[in-house]
């Protein structure tokens, strides 16, 4: 498990408001999994049902102190995201229609956030893939051609996002 791909998952769900206290559990097992410990990790790990949101964020904010773990900027975490969903659904990890849903939310709450001027030019065509219309002909998508159309434009994601994270 690659805990650094993990984390910055965690991290762009958190941003988006939809982490909760069992992400947070989960990613601390993992992180003792992939061979990292601290006192507040191991605590986060050990957390069982009812998990109090408070509790979890404590321990997971105090691990990530003790583990000199720096939350990466929003933008960055989020499109470290959808590059993620996307290779997912190109390793068939993930379905197209789940993996579309998340890439557009993602982009909706950057725009709601006022980053659409540091958007890669393909973020924008999510949002009508999303809606399965085609974004170059604007005709309505069938169920086969929308997942080749979601695989080509991951493709085209991955490539755009690679070009700008270096």
């Amino acid at each position: 498990m690659d805990i650094g791909r993990e984390t910055k998952r965690l991290f762009a769900l958190r941003y988006m408001s939809h982490a909760d206290s069992d992400d947070l559990v989960e990613w601390a097992k993992l992180a003792l999994e992939a061979g990292l410990d601290s006192k507040s990790l191991c605590i986060l790990a050990g957390l069982s049902s009812p998990i109090y949101s408070t509790e979890a964020e404590t321990y997971f904010q105090r691990s990530l102190k003790e583990l000199n773990v720096e939350l990466p900027p929003v933008e960055e975490c989020l499109h470290w995201y959808c590059y993620y969903t996307a290779q997912d659904i190109l390793d068939n990890r993930g379905t197209p229609s789940e993996g579309c849903r998340k890439i557009y939310n993602t982009v909706m709450f950057l725009l709601q956030q006022g980053s659409d001027n540091t958007l890669p030019p393909n973020f924008y065509r999510w949002l009508d893939i999303d809606e399965e219309v085609n974004p170059d002909t604007y005709e309505y998508l069938t169920d086969g051609n929308f997942e080749d159309l979601v695989r080509r434009e991951d493709k085209l994601l991955l490539a755009n996002l690679q070009e700008a994270m270096n």
